[in-house]
């Protein structure tokens, strides 16, 4: 995994340590009655060269294409909001967002339900 700063500065992520569920004892059996536990996780990431914005774009890009099952609207390809619209044509419509982006808020705008500034 790769993290990509708005400064397109990025870190790739070289181990990620689950270290197991942590609160107080009563949130933890609350969390487990309703099966959402909270985990301490322990992550190593190293500096690595930026990246240009066109560079990025390019790997959501390929991520959207390779992992469809990831980027798909059920909602939207079932048609609970309209009419059924077609899979791989909500995927092309989620590049073309991507493409378009100026900033890597933008690139985050265009993928998630997140609305960050830039």
């Amino acid at each position: 995994m790769v993290l990509v700063g708005p400064d397109l500065r990025c870190w790739k992520v070289v181990s990620v340590v689950d270290q197991g569920v942590f609160r107080p004892f009563w949130e933890r059996l609350f969390r487990w009655l309703v099966q959402q536990s909270v985990h301490r996780i322990d992550q190593q990431a190293e500096a690595i060269d930026p990246m240009t914005l066109d560079q990025v774009k390019d790997r959501v890009a390929a991520s959207i294409q390779a992992n469809p099952d990831d980027w798909r609207d059920d909602e939207a390809i079932a048609g609970e909001a309209g009419p059924p619209r077609e899979e791989q044509e909500l995927l092309d419509e989620l590049v073309a967002s991507v493409r378009a982006a100026a900033s890597l808020p933008q690139i985050i705008n265009a993928i998630s339900s997140e609305q960050l500034e830039g």
